[in-house]
């Protein structure tokens, strides 16, 4: 098979690769170099291919394909990497499980929706070596038990499947350790390099929320020795819903982090960042750095922010009381989703989701408030505690617009409880990547489509501002009756031929994906048009099971996707 393996990488004329998730490192979810699906062809129909399976899971795979030339990147859930041909899903190689993955229970699945937490995130390809850098989350005693979690970094041959290396991630930071708990990595790696030096950066959250060692990390990994070499613990969270840290031409780091208290020097809940990696010289140790952090508000003004409130009943029934919030609640304390702390709820998640507009200067996050906040990376805010008093003051230091779909409140209120709503009785979370699209007159556009909304279009003005230009007509979840459900909304990539033949691909959910296996399609909308404020339809593809955390690739007339069936999908 290794043979084989080689001998196709030597004859193959393919030069294109997806190395990383969202196509770049800045995340704009847009691949410029598709020719063959034209708005024309798509709009002809497309057929789907025999589905390609991921092993061992019975949900598949949460990673995104990757490709490095003949071969695609399959990593699952149970921690067994498949390289197939990407053309027609034919098997080129296969590890044995890389380890005993972390098995679904009540800890690490509130709603019982996974099979395993084996590679809940995607990976990254260094095309120059052809060498695959995944992270697995392993049981180290061989249990799949929730406390026996830890995480290791693959390094594999994409050419053969050769495990090259084999490294536990740990690390110290902030008065953390990063294995005295267990930790969600599902934040997409992202690969650094500059001058011949290259590092892998690694963005994790905690499956508990609560107690002193739930925490956000952000590390660095180094590519010559296989080892850890810096590391940041945020205290608080950082999920970025299947995305990844994005980084600039300067290498400066951009990422948005969750739940948790904001004091600007040790804890950055609800806060955008831009941080600084400095690699090790022969006298000095690398460093991880914050330039500058801004939030909106901080966990630790929010009624109910007490994570004594939070028992695991309490918490499966989506219900607390109290209102009283202590002036610094513990590190990561668990914000439960909730109405009866005084109208507010307690897990908003400001920065889910980001994308770098690097020709701007900007980047741009959002979350479960469905408020975009648009930042200067040239110039980048601060916020300090103090400045929480005076919210209008704080939120001038950016830009906000409602992504969420027709939210009809203040985006920053004097008082956290003008914040989530609940439009129409429904969610309007931004779960899901933001995608970029540049036309050929040069315009930039991007695309967020929050839960219980359509897709939406805003265009990037000259001044740093975006102004909302149309929407399409399928709405997220739709079918869903669950009370304020409809998780995550609409997964999208563009893809186009260097901006012409622009079109969308977004996989929406039909019902809530969050406490249920839903079914949903993908959905092809052609961006060359937005005449009467609308995005026109081109494809639906059949029904499907939805994964929840699953983005569209497309490739060489080809689109694959992954489901919660266990296979990755595949139309042409």
């Amino acid at each position: 098979m290794k043979l084989l393996a080689i001998a196709l990488l030597a004859s193959s004329s393919l030069v294109a690769q997806i190395s990383t998730k969202s196509y770049d490192v800045a995340r704009t979810s847009e691949t410029r170099s598709e020719k063959t699906l034209t708005t024309a062809r798509v709009s002809a129909g497309l057929q789907m291919q025999p589905r390609i399976p991921c092993i061992g899971d019975a949900r598949g795979c949460e990673a995104q394909p990757l490709i490095d030339g003949p071969v695609m990147i399959l990593a699952s859930e149970a921690n067994v990497i498949r390289g197939v041909r990407p053309e027609d899903g034919s098997a080129i190689w296969q590890t044995a499980a890389l380890c005993t993955p972390i098995r679904s229970i009540p800890e690490n699945d509130m709603w019982g929706v996974n099979d395993h937490f084996g590679m809940l995130s995607t990976g990254v390809i260094d095309s120059s070596t052809h060498k695959l850098y995944q992270v697995a989350t392993c049981s180290s005693d061989g249990s799949g038990a929730h406390r026996s979690m830890t995480q290791h970094m693959y390094v594999v041959d994409t050419r053969t499947g050769t495990i090259l290396a084999n490294t536990l991630i740990d690390a110290t930071s902030n008065g953390q350790r990063y294995a005295d708990a267990p930790r969600k990595q599902r934040a997409a790696l992202a690969l650094w390099s500059q001058n011949g030096t290259k590092f892998i950066v690694i963005a994790a959250g905690s499956f508990a929320e609560t107690g002193a060692n739930a925490t956000g990390w952000v590390l660095a990994f180094d590519t010559f020795d296989n080892q850890v070499k810096a590391a940041l613990s945020t205290r608080a969270g950082i999920w970025m819903s299947g995305g990844g840290p994005s980084i600039d031409d300067d290498g400066l780091i951009y990422l948005g982090v969750g739940n948790g208290p904001f004091n600007g020097t040790t804890t950055f809940g609800e806060a955008v960042v831009q941080l600084r990696f400095v690699p090790p010289t022969a006298t000095t140790p690398a460093k991880l750095s914050v330039l500058h952090a801004w939030a909106p508000y901080s966990d630790a003004a929010r009624t109910c922010a007490n994570a004594q409130l939070t028992q695991p009943k309490a918490m499966l029934e989506n219900k607390i009381s109290g209102d009283s919030a202590p002036s610094d609640p513990p590190p990561g304390a668990r914000m439960p989703m909730n109405t009866d702390c005084g109208a507010q709820w307690g897990d908003q998640d400001a920065h889910l989701s980001g994308t770098l507009l690097q020709r701007f200067n900007l980047y741009l996050t959002a979350g479960k408030d469905g408020i975009g906040y648009l930042t200067s990376t040239t110039n980048f805010p601060d916020s300090h505690p103090a400045d929480f008093v005076n919210a209008k003051a704080n939120c001038a230091k950016v830009k906000m617009y409602q992504l969420g779909w027709d939210l009809g409140m203040d985006s920053c209120p004097a008082s956290l409880a003008g914040l989530n709503r609940f439009p129409g009785g429904k969610t309007r979370h931004i779960h899901s990547p933001m995608a970029q699209y540049f036309a050929p007159d040069s315009t930039q556009y991007v695309l967020a489509f929050a839960e219980n909304s359509p897709l939406q279009v805003w265009r990037v003005n000259k001044d740093a501002t975006m102004s909302y230009v149309a929407r399409g007509t399928e709405m997220a979840s739709a079918q869903s009756t669950a009370e304020h459900g409809g998780m995550p909304g609409g997964f999208c990539s563009v893809s186009s031929d260097q901006g012409a033949n622009a079109i969308a691909w977004c996989a929406i959910p039909d019902s809530d994906a969050n406490r249920t296996v839903t079914t949903g399609h993908l959905v092809a909308y052609d961006l060359t048009s937005f005449a009467g404020g609308r995005v026109r339809t081109l494809w639906t593809s059949e029904q499907f099971v939805f994964s929840k955390f699953s983005q569209p690739v497309v490739y060489n007339g080809h689109v694959y996707l992954a489901d919660y069936a266990g296979s990755v999908m595949h139309w042409r």
